[in-house]
């Protein structure tokens, strides 16, 4: 079956690390870096409410030295 989710590491450009973490990629770039920040993208045939409840849940799941930004194509937009 089709996987609902997808998780994605994110890279930072290098000449714009003071302004971390503003410049951050979903590809490998010359001249970037791998941070500690992963985006946890959710399909469209994820329930609404099912997004909002699994939102924070994911957030505790990973170590706590990983950033967790979850998007849900749903909302078309991160929450939190």
């Amino acid at each position: 079956g089709k996987d609902h989710f997808q998780i994605i590491r994110l890279w930072h450009s290098l000449e714009k690390l003071k302004e971390y973490p503003a410049y951050l990629s979903d590809f490998e770039k010359p001249n970037y870096f791998l941070t500690s920040r992963i985006r946890i993208v959710l399909d469209k045939t994820v329930d609404a409410n099912e997004v909002v409840e699994l939102s924070p849940i994911l957030r505790r799941l990973v170590p706590a030295n990983i950033v967790v930004k979850v998007h849900s194509m749903a909302f078309d937009r991160d929450l939190g």
